[in-house]
């Protein structure tokens, strides 16, 4: 058979399969990057880049490592490990990865050998747990039950059940899983503030009265061959950056499935993430597909520069694809595990930067940057983020205080086509308020013990609600429209640090000024729960 009668990839030109085939060659365009025919260079990149990686997965040994709730509390402890430990650790990306030297700091719960079984399972250890060596496995009841009643004498409950598990096989395979079940009567600014019958960061609801019925769940699986390569297939959500906000992607919206891979080594990282999100506006209007999905693609490389800076660059983006009618044509530039600009046409970047610098021993520095339409042809649009964390303050051990201001232009995560909105479900997939405000946050923590006291503080100013620029037909919505300020102060006394199941009594005072007109709300609580994901409540 003569070289004319192959085509560039060695099949036969009568062979269907070919690319010279008649009936083949009128689905191809040759200036595409779909899978059905993009160019032979651009596949053999990606064909090398697999092959390579799965090679690495099959021929290096596996150490599996268990991701850390993404939680406020646990993400305290894990950096107040990372201090003790002198780690040049990367912090950027959360949940964090755990390691035999680096896990969460547990508060004072040593287990006695005189201990009973059930003293063991109720204030220091799982209810569940094997460990044999080979095999590990545990699990834990989940569990959020709080009454609230405001000064109009409104009542509020979180009636919450569910579980929490994890276990590893082998040295290869680390996995973790939960569910919840929930039924919550909720304060007035969080009950007017849900949209698209959506509860904020759980998913959709169903309303009978004032009582709101939802559940969610979410799961990994983790691979991390030596030190050095971790991947994640899971349902579950991501947080980039070093503050209680991210303004590049948080963990305030729900859950989505995604797939992560991350190198990692004491000089830098890089972490390449694809993920499938839903928007809820496209099902509306003209279009056929319910719940249309969308492809999402982050990457982040990070570095540290000497022992006390650490830089990350990040580039977040959302692809038209699969598009209203539910078709999925996958594309080069989407699998593409290198960090470069996309100017398809068909995708919506924002890219950003995280800066965290130790000042001292236990005090850190940290920032953020957004930047939508950074390589586009229309105006760029910014969001900052400035903080601080300061572990054992003033030299008070279990002394805790973080500061925090984030402004976000209007128009910033938006475009034109509302397929390339940066959100899931109907929420911003960074910041809970979306774009067009300034915030502060004051956060104070001091734990003695199994004690612990915490006042959070959050002032905001939201500077139009729904801003629509020509040209951006779709808005991106903001919780609020005007001045917020919310206060919640706490005790609390954790039964069993290990699930860190605990006691609250709480006070919240909150306050909304729309157009001069201000309405404030005082409410007390009591609480016993889990504290295993974060709630933004707080608005």
């Amino acid at each position: 058979m003569s070289r004319r009668e192959v085509d560039s990839l060695g099949y036969p030109c009568h062979s269907e399969r070919s690319l010279c085939h008649p009936e083949r060659s009128r689905r191809i365009d040759p200036k595409s990057y779909h899978f059905t025919g993009y160019p032979e260079r651009s596949q053999r990149i990606l064909f090398t880049f697999y092959f390579l990686l799965f090679t690495l997965l099959f021929s290096l040994p596996l150490n599996a490592q268990f991701l850390t709730p993404l939680s406020s509390e646990m993400n305290r402890q894990m950096e107040y490990r990372i201090i003790q430990s002198k780690s040049s650790y990367f912090t950027v990306i959360k949940p964090y990865l755990q390691n035999d030297s680096l896990v969460p700091v547990q508060y004072e719960s040593p287990v006695k050998e005189n201990n009973t079984w059930i003293n063991s399972k109720l204030f220091h250890q799982s209810l569940v747990e094997v460990d044999s060596g080979d095999f590990y496995l545990f699990l834990d009841p989940a569990f959020d039950f709080s009454l609230g009643q405001d000064n109009s004498g409104r009542r509020t409950f979180t009636n919450t059940r569910g579980f929490n598990a994890g276990g590893r096989i082998g040295s290869k395979f680390a996995f973790g899983t939960n569910f919840y079940e929930n039924q919550a009567i909720f304060p007035d600014w969080v009950h007017n503030g849900i949209r698209n019958k959506v509860i904020p960061g759980q998913g959709m609801g169903r309303l009978k009265q004032q009582t709101w019925d939802y559940a969610h769940s979410s799961g990994y699986v983790s691979f991390s061959p030596v030190t050095k390569l971790n991947i994640q297939l899971g349902q579950g959500k991501n947080f980039i950056g070093d503050g209680y906000r991210s303004l590049l992607l948080s963990d305030a919206a729900y859950n989505y499935p995604y797939s992560r891979f991350s190198f990692i080594s004491n000089r830098f990282m890089y972490s390449w993430m694809l993920g499938i999100v839903q928007d809820l506006s496209i099902s509306k209007g003209v279009d056929q597909y319910t719940y249309g999905k969308r492809m999402i693609s982050s990457h982040v490389f990070s570095t540290n520069i000497g022992s006390a800076l650490q830089v990350s660059i990040i580039k977040n983006t959302v692809y038209d694809n699969p598009d209203t009618t539910g078709k999925f044509s996958p594309r080069f530039e989407e699998f593409n595990p290198v960090m470069l600009p996309v100017s398809s046409g068909r995708s919506h970047s924002v890219w950003g930067m995280n800066v965290k610098m130790m000042v001292s021993k236990h005090w850190w520095l940290y920032g953020q940057a957004a930047f939508d339409n950074l390589t586009g042809k229309d105006n760029m649009h910014t969001g900052f983020q400035l903080g601080s964390k300061y572990y054992d303050a003033f030299g008070l051990k279990g002394l805790y205080l973080q500061t925090e201001y984030n402004g976000i232009e209007t128009e910033t995560y938006t475009s034109g086509n509302k397929s390339f909105q940066w959100m899931h479900f109907g929420e911003p997939l960074a910041h809970p308020s979306g774009n067009n405000f300034s915030e502060g946050i004051f956060y104070a923590v001091y734990t003695w013990k199994r004690w612990q006291f915490s006042s959070f503080t959050r002032l905001s100013q939201v500077y139009k609600k729904n801003v629509i620029s020509p040209g951006n037909k779709f808005a991106f919505p903001t919780m609020s429209n005007g001045r917020t300020i919310h206060n919640n102060t706490q005790l609390n006394w954790f039964m069993n640090p290990k699930t860190t199941a605990h006691f609250s009594l709480g006070y919240i005072i909150h306050q909304d000024e729309v157009a001069g007109i201000k309405s404030t709300q005082n409410m007390i609580y009591f609480s016993f729960r889990t504290a295993l994901f974060n709630n933004y409540l707080s608005y």
